[in-house]
């Protein structure tokens, strides 16, 4: 029972941080001379395909004390699969914040993934929304990128 409500809950997070970067980039950008974006333009920004230049990362909570509650697929699996995507975002030099709360239950980033993210800017969430989290907002808005890959 325990572990269904630990994947249930990591499923639920990983939806409300999508959700609140989805709203974030619809809000409405006004004529301001101080906003540097334009009006949203939904053929543009929704069609362009990721690249370099215009995606950023977040690993949200690749965290060891999680194992317990996964049990969808392999742990060796997971694991290979965290890391895959850590060593594409180092090769490509993707701009990437590293989400999660570090000691306790929730252990530590998995080791390969912290050796290949080691430039990536880490934010501790100590809310179940990230973006309730101001450090977590500051750091989106920081990478300058309209496109994240969760």
């Amino acid at each position: 029972m325990k572990k269904g409500i630990l994947a249930f809950s990591l499923m639920a997070t990983g939806g409300l941080i999508a959700t609140a970067l989805y709203s974030f980039s619809l809000k409405d950008k006004t004529a301001d001379a101080t906003d540097q974006h334009p009006k949203l333009n939904i053929e543009r920004d929704y069609t362009e395909k990721l690249s370099v230049q215009n995606s950023g990362l977040i690993m949200v909570d690749f965290l060891t004390g999680f194992d317990p509650g996964l049990n969808t697929i392999p742990k060796a699996v997971f694991n290979q699969n965290a890391t895959a995507l850590a060593k594409m975002s180092n090769i490509f030099n993707l701009p990437t914040i590293m989400l999660g709360e570090e000691g306790g239950f929730r252990g530590k980033f998995y080791p390969l993934v912290g050796e290949y993210l080691s430039k990536a800017v880490r934010v501790e969430r100590h809310t179940p929304s990230a973006w309730d989290e101001p450090n977590f907002q500051v750091a989106v808005k920081k990478l300058g990128r309209k496109k994240l890959i969760v």
